[in-house]
């Protein structure tokens, strides 16, 4: 069962982002369970999640009122992937090397739980 707490926090997550019209990869995390999000409906980002997960782009020129448009469009949404992708490939590195030192100290067991989307 989901945490409670971590599903009312990521609608006010959602919310914000939404009032921002901001894209966002937001992981949040109690003791016990963690919640993560990928949104990307923002105005001005050309991408969005399929219900399989899978990312999807859409870039064409007769969306663009000009050629000009369609490249400022594709350096904002692709830009903001790029971004995304070296902040979170650095956090990753991060926590790997925290867990590894700390499992040099003490030996810990863990196991994510993957639960069905809309649990």
């Amino acid at each position: 069962m989901p945490d409670p707490k971590l599903k009312i926090a990521m609608e006010e997550v959602k919310e914000i982002l939404k009032k921002h019209d901001i894209v966002g990869c937001v992981l949040l995390s109690s003791a016990s369970h963690i919640e993560f999000l990928r949104h990307y409906q923002a105005s001005w980002c050309y991408a969005w999640l399929e219900e399989s997960g899978l990312l999807r782009i859409k870039l064409k020129r007769e969306m663009f009122e000009s050629k000009e448009a369609q490249k400022r469009a594709s350096e904002d949404t692709i830009g903001t992937f790029a971004g995304l992708y070296d902040a979170l490939l650095n956090e990753a590195e991060n926590m790997k090397k925290v867990i590894t030192m700390v499992g040099r100290q003490c030996a810990f067991d863990h196991i994510t739980k993957h639960e069905p989307p809309g649990v």
